[in-house]
């Protein structure tokens, strides 16, 4: 480490830490012709590469200075040592967050971890961390910021410990995390009023109004995302799309906001995803419940009010359970009269009719030809399965006409498009077409991807469906629109 007076033709490079500031440099062009050169050193490495006092070397280069007082060293982190230079000189032009900030971005966009960052300007991992979270903010936004820190004119303390900001801007650290996650949209409109420090009506707009509007669209954005998913659940299509327009826009009113409690819905913003579900299902003759069939009360399916229930529930043993949950459910909502066939597999026939025989008449079983590649090799039973049944279960004498008890399907007729246990449209409406008429309530408990709904649609019968997973229903709601805008 040495001081020597050097030509500043030993500089052969830079080491930026932000960009150079004209007005800055003239000021001290200014001091240069007053006072002269004054003994303040540049910080240059051993082979040339400036690091400190580069506002200082263009004023020197533009008065005409040929040498200077250089300060030689090599130090470890030449970022750290600027920025400790800076913070130590009379001389230099304080720097912001936004020069720190863009420091630790260029350092993380290079590969270090936010620790290696650290280590290297020698603050903790929680500082880096903050000025990594400004990276957040859209470029539109930030070219906004930028130039307000730097082009303000003096500097002072910040009030909320963010080292030194130029007065005459509001920008700061700390309340630009604030909008890290708004929208590129909201980020930009939000940080030209603070720097116009006026809102759209003219009024004075400062750090209080940007925290509490920025506070306000995060809510707005929670509950945007909440009714949007809300909504999609039991809808699809154009007017999915208008239903989230307008509730979207609806939503961010301030009975809606006031009514939130952390960061859930209120009462009467589901009653307004309610309204619009509502009116979709009596153009879509559908209805689909994401959840499981042992939760749907009275309220979701009143009581017989069902003409059919057309179904594929699971087979393996593990679920076998689940068939005494559907035959409650079909005692409780099926009409005086009404059907409930059911797919079944053959392993545990006995147990799946033990099940329904407690709450339901059986009425017949129904044959289903599944010829080619549908056919089931059965290892433990050594046995190829060309047919399936379809247990025909009635609540009470039946009401309805003769009807066929074999299906036959296409050759390799198998549809798992939708749904790995899916069955094809041409046997599912086979069923639909035997245990209801036009204009019929079918149900099907075990939705899936939604091929029940689909035949419904097609064949003028209304629909309710049942389907606990939330991405598979959320997709054959969709299918089942799009099946009735054909």
């Amino acid at each position: 480490m040495t001081v020597q007076t050097k030509p500043l033709g030993f500089i052969t490079s830079f080491h930026e830490v932000r960009p150079v500031c004209p007005r800055y440099v003239d000021r001290i062009r200014a001091k240069v012709r007053e006072i002269g050169v004054k003994p303040y050193p540049l910080s240059v490495t051993s082979d040339g590469v400036l690091y400190g006092g580069r506002h200082r070397f263009e004023a020197f280069t533009a008065e005409g200075v040929t040498e200077c007082l250089m300060h030689i060293s090599d130090p470890e982190s030449l970022d750290r040592e600027a920025i400790e230079l800076n913070r130590a000189s009379e001389d230099s032009l304080p720097m912001s967050f936004v020069d720190y900030a863009e420091i630790v971005w260029r350092r993380l966009d290079g590969g270090e971890t936010q620790q290696a960052v650290a280590d290297a300007l020698g603050w903790s991992r929680g500082q880096v961390g903050k000025f990594a979270m400004l990276k957040d903010i859209c470029a539109e936004a930030w070219a906004i910021v930028v130039p307000t820190i730097r082009n303000a004119g003096t500097v002072a303390d910040e009030d909320d410990g963010t080292d030194i900001v130029p007065t005459g801007t509001n920008f700061t650290e700390n309340i630009l995390r604030s909008i890290t996650t708004l929208r590129p949209d909201q980020q930009v409109a939000l940080v030209r009023r603070l720097a116009r420090g006026k809102c759209q009506k003219g009024r004075p707009f400062g750090k209080r109004e940007f925290k509490a509007e920025a506070d306000a669209l995060k809510l707005g954005n929670l509950l945007e995302g909440l009714a949007r998913d809300a909504l999609r659940a039991r809808m699809a299509g154009p007017k999915l799309e208008a239903a989230e327009a307008a509730v979207a826009e609806a939503i961010r009113q301030s009975i809606y906001l006031d009514e939130a409690t952390g960061g859930n819905l209120g009462p009467r913003a589901k009653k307004l995803i309610q309204s619009h579900i509502d009116a979709y299902e009596r153009t879509q003759n559908s209805k689909v419940f994401n959840k499981s069939l042992a939760d749907i009360t009275p309220e979701d399916i009143p009581d017989e009010s069902v003409d059919a229930i057309i179904t594929d529930p699971p087979y393996p043993k593990d679920f076998i359970h689940m068939f005494d949950d559907l035959g409650a459910l079909a005692a409780r909502v099926l009409k005086p009269g009404g059907s409930l066939i059911a797919l079944v597999g053959q392993s545990y026939l006995p147990h799946y009719l033990e099940l329904l025989s407690r709450h339901l008449d059986y009425h017949w079983t129904i044959g289903i030809h599944m010829p080619g590649g549908q056919a089931v090799q059965l290892w433990t039973k050594e046995v190829n399965t060309f047919w399936k049944p379809a247990l025909w279960f009635t609540k009470g004498p039946r009401d309805g006409n003769w009807q066929s008890d074999f299906i036959r399907t296409d050759t390799n007729n198998n549809d798992k498009a939708h749904h790995r246990w899916g069955q094809s449209e041409q046997l599912t409406l086979g069923l639909v077409e035997r245990g209801s008429l036009r204009g019929d309530v079918v149900l099907d408990p075990f939705m899936g991807g939604g091929t029940t709904g689909v035949v419904c649609q097609r064949s003028g019968r209304k629909f309710i469906g049942i389907e606990v997973d939330d991405v598979t229903a959320t997709a054959a709601v969709k299918r089942i629109a799009e099946a009735s805008d054909e």
